[in-house]
């Protein structure tokens, strides 16, 4: 009985996670996202092990990192306990068991190149290395999360989910706490229009985290707002 496993005032959280010990890493699967879909999980199981023959098991480039960080800024903004699989902060990559589970790669240690890939069969000079400027984003997400309690605790509600343009967008509240979470996973510019969440005040507000690092507004006027947002970026609003 859930009611004897969880008494008044003891809450169950779900974990929050994007890989593990029994799944490919993210950044392999970023590098292979356009082949199956995840929400179909025994064909993409099966496609993940990398004897299949159709698997790209090589490192993910700059660009697909640029991704992998929309994927933090989610999963720190996002309800549930989140957990990261060993590093993945540090841009370690794989296909699915026994590929992802490499050992650890540290900052203070000096690595051989990776020659021969996870089949036995040689392949392109993959370059393993501590990704410090990865690293340093995952503990500034982290950070978000533990600065902002509607993070950990507040409700949440979509404003706009456009698979077409490639925008999302999400409320976290709780109370008068609010945070605003937006997200351009289109390799174009673009304006993202939506209704403003209730009671958030008019006006500009400079966003209070953004995943490339740059800077981004939300003008809010009339019950609508907008932001412009650089391609493949992710934008955090506190009121």
């Amino acid at each position: 009985d859930l009611r004897e496993a969880f008494p008044p005032g003891v809450a169950e959280v779900q974990q929050n996670l994007f890989g593990s010990h029994d799944t490919d890493r993210i950044g392999s699967h970023i590098v292979n996202r356009d082949r199956e879909h995840a929400g179909h999980w025994q064909a993409y199981f099966d496609f993940s092990k990398v004897e299949n023959g159709r698997y790209d098991p090589r490192k993910p480039v700059p660009e697909e990192l640029a991704s992998q960080k929309l994927f933090a800024v989610f999963q720190m903004t996002y309800v549930g306990a989140p957990m990261i699989y060993y590093g993945d902060e540090v841009g370690m990559w794989g296909a699915n068991d026994p590929d992802c589970r490499k050992p650890m790669v540290w900052d203070d240690l000096v690595y051989d190149p990776e020659l021969i890939g996870p089949d036995g069969k040689r392949m392109g000079r993959q370059e393993v290395r501590f990704d410090r400027n990865l690293h340093a984003f995952f503990q500034a997400a982290i950070a978000l999360r533990h600065e902002v309690p509607v993070f950990n605790t507040g409700g949440f509600r979509w404003l706009i989910l456009d698979d077409a343009a490639g925008t999302l967008a999400f409320e976290r509240a709780e109370g008068k706490a609010q945070a605003l979470v937006v997200f351009n996973r289109s390799e174009q510019s673009q304006t993202v229009r939506l209704t403003a969440p209730a009671e958030w005040p008019e006006g500009e507000v400079s966003a209070r985290f953004v995943s490339d690092g740059g800077s981004a507004v939300l003008r809010c006027s009339g019950g609508e707002a907008l932001v412009a947002m650089a391609p493949w970026s992710a934008a955090v609003f506190l009121p």
